[in-house]
């Protein structure tokens, strides 16, 4: 049976888990940006969907809608456990909120809008 989700606005749930990143793979795109916090930004190392994923944490997170991947990776690298749990539960909401207009991620006023990677 599925628990609640605290960080889903009323009336919106994630919809099949096949329709967005799994926890790992977010997780995953974290690690990558924190470890090449001190690179020249996000190259072609990146798959779509890790490119996806860094545009949805730009988009549920206002700390980092405008920042550089490397500003992005120490940013992640400063936030404690819980902080990161819920981001990566608000990352993967934003995720699929690019993909169904209208799905605003509890937390997040209205997503910023930006085509920086």
């Amino acid at each position: 049976m599925a628990t609640a989700n605290p960080h889903v606005t009323a009336g919106n749930t994630l919809a099949d888990d096949a329709d967005v990143p799994s926890e790992m793979a977010v997780v995953d795109t974290f690690t990558k940006l924190i470890f090449n916090a001190y690179s020249d930004g996000i190259g072609s190392d990146y798959s779509t969907e890790q490119l996806a994923i860094v545009q949805a944490l730009r988009d549920v997170d206002r700390n980092v809608a405008l920042d550089s991947s490397r500003e992005i990776g120490i940013y992640l690298r400063a936030l404690g456990v819980r902080e990161m749990i819920g981001l990566v539960s608000l990352v993967r909401q934003g995720y699929q909120a690019q993909r169904q207009p209208g799905l605003v991620p509890a937390g997040t006023e209205s997503p910023a809008s930006t085509d920086r990677l």
